[in-house]
């Protein structure tokens, strides 16, 4: 864990650069599957696992998310909903984007808002283990923000390191000292169709008791709105995949009482007055505990060098350990031995490491396409190299001199593609490390 504070896309061919989209009144499937697809991976569940826990049948589920749903049956959205545990902001989103919820709401004078408790963070990660010490700070400041200093937060990391997960862990955990509201926003920051500010903004003060109709049309208005209401209120709010600085911003408050926690695989170096966490991998013995709780002990009994095997591979990857067992527990007949011998080497653990439509190779190439061009080099030719390098050593690789891989090296690790080290040294996790090898 590294803490600090204070302080100020590579897109493939036929893909179009991410971009903030606003509220559409048109069918839009594309936006209606980005939501889908990010509410489901936001709470872990793989396509089979949402449809046992919504009787919706896993077809219905991909054609959602595949965009080729155009007109979902309402009783679909409703079982969704609840098994997605939206908040009711999310839920208006997602069902007017269906165009299922088409109902006027009469007009109403923001100035005579009054706003009832907002408490609604989905269900936490199941089996959620390890991060002990970066939840013992996190409490800290929660603590201290909710007794009058009020605090910014950003969580940020490699991807599948769990970010989103701690975040949600916090929040149950410290809940009660926000009674006025708690609530996690996704922020959609690693899909296409990052959230708008205006729209961020307008999901806010429907929390806070605004009517659609009432809500104003500028995003200064809306931030002068947010502020008023938010005066004088215990809130925490999860700002959760943020794509950038500019995208959370205008909704950032350190107000007594309140706090804000961003989630983000970037470091957002621009953003002022904010405590930054680093999230790195689970230690040996965290990352085997999260994998034999999500397989079960029972399973791992007898196996345990099988499981040392698995788990070493993972790298202490959260992601990757809950694929690994995941794995396993849809395959009851398997062995764990037998999941072992597939991610005996790097690149069949790569290609072993997915579960329905999450996979840890996704996670990367969503990263890695988001990079500049000479970022994008530099990471290609780790993958040449060995895991843990250096500037000079990196600059032999790319046949150019070490000052001009720097600004790379540094790009990498803000993007959380990189560790750095005080001496001057950078390590690559092992599984990026292989993806990087495969480019």
């Amino acid at each position: 864990m590294t803490v600090s504070h204070g302080g100020t896309a590579r897109n493939p061919p036929g893909r179009p650069p991410a971009r903030p989209v606003a509220d559409g009144t048109e069918p839009d499937p594309a936006r209606l599957a980005a939501l889908a697809s990010a509410y489901r991976k936001r709470t872990g569940l793989t396509q089979e696992e949402l449809s046992d826990l919504s009787s919706v049948s896993v077809r219905a589920i991909s054609d959602l998310e595949g965009a080729r749903a155009r007109w979902p049956q309402q009783r679909t959205l409703d079982r969704l909903v609840a098994a997605l545990g939206l908040s009711p902001e999310e839920r208006d989103e997602f069902l007017r984007v269906a165009r299922k919820d088409k109902v006027a709401k009469p007009p109403v004078d923001p100035r005579a808002v009054v706003s009832a408790p907002w408490s609604r963070l989905p269900a936490g990660t199941g089996h959620f283990t390890g991060r002990d010490a970066e939840l013992s700070v996190l409490a800290g400041l929660a603590r201290s923000a909710a007794g009058g200093s009020g605090h910014v937060v950003l969580l940020h990391g490699a991807p599948g390191t769990g970010k989103s997960a701690t975040a949600i862990r916090l929040g149950h955990l410290v809940a009660e000292h926000f009674p006025d509201g708690q609530v996690l926003l996704d922020l959609a920051g690693t899909t296409d169709t990052p959230t708008a500010p205006e729209t961020l903004l307008g999901r806010l003060l429907s929390g806070l008791g605004v009517p659609e109709s009432g809500l104003p049309g500028s995003l200064a208005e809306r931030v002068d709105l947010h502020r008023s209401l938010a005066q004088g209120k215990r809130l925490l709010l999860v700002l959760d995949d943020a794509v950038d600085t500019g995208q959370v911003r205008r909704v950032l408050t350190a107000r007594p009482g309140c706090l804000t926690v961003i989630t983000s695989r970037r470091d957002l170096a621009d953003l002022d007055q904010v405590t930054r966490i680093r999230l790195g991998g689970l230690s040996p013995a965290t990352a085997r505990r999260l994998f034999e709780s999500v397989l079960g002990r029972a399973r791992a009994v007898g196996e345990e060098q099988a499981v040392e095997k698995v788990v070493e591979q993972c790298g202490g990857l959260p992601l990757a350990l809950r694929i690994a067992a995941n794995r396993l527990t849809t395959r009851p007949h398997w062995p764990v031995a037998h999941l072992a011998e597939q991610m005996r080497a790097p690149r069949t653990a790569l290609a072993t490491l997915t579960a329905g439509d999450l996979s840890v190779r996704g996670a990367f190439e969503t990263a890695y396409r988001r990079l500049p061009d000479s970022a994008a080099l530099v990471f290609r030719h780790l993958g040449r190299g060995p895991a843990e390098t250096d500037a000079t050593r990196v600059a032999a690789l790319t046949g150019t001199d070490p000052s001009q891989v720097r600004p790379a090296l540094d790009r990498l690790h803000a993007e959380g593609l990189l560790e750095r080290f005080p001496n001057g040294h950078y390590r690559m996790h092992r599984l990026l490390h292989t993806y990087a090898g495969l480019l």
